[in-house]
């Protein structure tokens, strides 16, 4: 029995009429049994054996078979059909719970809208009770929405006016990039049906023009920023004086350094030509000079034309100007002689205003006198003054109170006079100071268009300027080309070696195992940060200290409410 089992190994499997040994294990084979390697059984462990439950545990079965193996795949697939029910349940639950927080969060944007809803009508309430708390009535309300129902209705028109432009706008658009799409599959179908040497050349020649854009682009900024930093430099140049006068002798120190070198440089061509190239130079010289003339005669009668074109548009303005002062001056006239007036009457005012107090005065003097001497009969004489008496005394008095009234008018109307007169001078100062501004104006700009006249009329001065102004941009233009030269190389040879520092990069293993780490690193970390928010999340949800909290609180009232419910305890 043990020679049969050295024999064929643990790989024989019992007859089924034979009882398995399940007490006493068999005896061992010795040193010197037959063992075939081959008949072992080679795992994922190797050589060694399936390594099985922990030793020491308590008896173990002894025969291994495809019984036994059986039995353990069967608990495997029980364990993994739990564990796949627990998931289906745990991912039941989750899409149950997904499915009621998509369903609270349209019931909560409904919601939401209802309350904005809700809240507008609130404001329009509120905004109606004040209307009505501060007097305003239900035409002044029914006006003003109706005068907001027209103003949303014109906006109405004008937001549809604009969404349809901006509908055709993106029809345009849309067909252009058809047309550009349309174009572009016409070029590669025609890039498609050259040659191989040709379709090379075709993209070289692309990303030639796609490089000298990226130049381009950036030259432009480059130049951007020049001329911000230039303009940013004559600002402040233009803001100091010195600074102002050292740029004008720069200037002036390099036009006659320029002038210098172009004299030096004509003598020195002189001193190495022999007469007859001389002379020939000479006549070329004065076929030049003779051109240069007749085009500066040319240009002469041009701006010629022009000075007699400003004259005319001059002797309009002066016309013009003559017919708005002969109406300002009769407007002028006017107010001059109403200031006049003004002054007249302000110069006699003080000596009418004493003379009509004093008349006032007299006369307020005479009806106390006469009272009195009235006062002085009827207490001499003790007696009424007679019918005929009482008569004339109400004449009198009545007299003398409109005498009093008619002063009082006069003072009144003098006054009012005076305000109004006040008021037409304060009027005349300030139409005086308006038409001397304008007369100031209209002054700037005769001496702009007299000093425009002078500037047009030096014609050597503008000639001195223009080419000046060419000189200094043809120095410009070749510095801007040798920059241009110079970063295109700087570009071209950066461009060199980013390639082929991104060869090497790509061609080193270790760069190549740091890209693949980094990623790794990524995905771990993104793993990570998904891990900590599930595990919070279940932390969250398993978290019972406020509960238990809320459970103690609860359960000593309780407690404090049955002991003073108890007779005798709670006393």
């Amino acid at each position: 029995m043990s020679s049969n089992l050295g024999g064929n190994g643990m790989s024989a499997r019992p007859s089924s009429t034979r009882r398995l040994a399940t007490g006493a294990p068999p005896p061992r084979p010795g040193s010197r049994a037959n063992i075939r390697v081959p008949d072992r059984p080679v795992t994922q462990q190797g050589l060694t054996g399936v390594k099985t439950a922990a030793k020491g545990l308590g008896p173990e079965r002894s025969v291994q078979d495809r019984t036994y193996y059986l039995g353990l795949l069967r608990g495997k697939i029980q364990e993994l059909g739990l564990e796949k029910a627990k998931i289906t349940r745990e991912l039941d639950v989750y899409e149950e719970d997904n499915a009621n927080y998509i369903l609270y969060e349209q019931r909560a944007q409904q919601l939401a809208t209802e309350i904005s809803g809700l809240r507008g009508d609130m404001n329009d309430y509120n905004l109606l009770m004040e209307r009505v708390g501060t007097g305003s009535g239900i035409e002044d309300v029914v006006q003003e929405c109706e005068a907001i129902r027209m103003e949303n209705k014109r906006e109405a028109m004008i937001v549809e006016q604009v969404f349809s432009e901006r509908q055709k706008k993106e029809e345009e658009v849309q067909l252009a990039e058809q047309q550009m799409l349309e174009e572009r599959q016409q070029t590669e179908r025609v890039v498609g049906q050259l040659e191989e040497v040709e379709q090379d050349k075709y993209r070289d020649i692309r990303r030639e023009i796609e490089v000298m854009q990226q130049n381009i682009d950036q030259q432009e900024e480059q130049l951007l920023k020049a001329r911000r930093l230039a303009q940013m430099y004559e600002e402040e140049i233009l803001n100091s004086e010195v600074k102002t006068e050292a740029v004008r002798l720069m200037t002036q120190l390099q036009e006659l350094e320029r002038k210098r070198s172009e004299l030096q440089r004509e003598a020195d061509e002189r001193s190495n030509l022999t007469p007859e190239q001389e002379r020939e130079k000479l006549l070329q010289q004065v076929k030049q000079d003779n051109q240069e003339i007749t085009l500066l005669q040319d240009r002469l009668s041009q701006t010629q034309e022009q000075v007699q074109s400003l004259q005319a548009d001059i002797t309009q303005v002066d016309r013009d100007m003559e017919e708005a002062n002969s109406e300002k001056h009769q407007k002028y006239q006017e107010m001059k002689k109403k200031e006049g007036d003004m002054k007249v009457f302000m110069e006699g005012f003080e000596e009418a205003w004493s003379t009509e107090t004093e008349r006032r005065s007299n006369i307020e003097q005479t009806i106390v006198d006469q009272l009195q001497d009235i006062s002085r009969v009827l207490s001499s004489s003790k007696q009424l003054p007679s019918l005929q008496e009482y008569e004339q005394l109400q004449a009198d008095l009545k007299h003398k109170k409109f005498e009093k009234d008619k002063s009082e008018a006069t003072a009144q109307t003098l006054e009012l006079d005076n305000v109004r007169l006040q008021s037409d001078l304060t009027k005349v100062s300030q139409l005086e100071d308006k038409l001397k501004t304008e007369l100031e104006e209209l002054n700037g700009k005769v001496n702009t268009l007299v000093s425009e006249i002078k500037l047009y009329s030096d014609f050597n001065a503008l000639e001195q300027s223009e080419t000046e102004k060419r000189f200094r941009l043809g120095e410009e233009k070749e510095n801007l080309t040798l920059q241009r030269e110079h970063f295109k190389n700087l570009v071209t040879r950066t461009t060199q070696t980013y390639e082929s520092a991104k060869q090497l990069l790509n061609d080193n293993e270790t760069y190549v195992q740091l890209c693949n780490l980094e990623r790794k690193w990524q995905h771990h970390q993104q793993s990570n940060f998904a891990m900590e928010e599930f595990i919070s999340n279940k932390t969250k949800e398993t978290d019972y200290q406020p509960i238990a909290r809320n459970v103690c609180l609860q359960l000593r009232r309780y407690n404090s409410m049955l002991i003073k419910n108890i007779p005798g305890v709670g006393k």
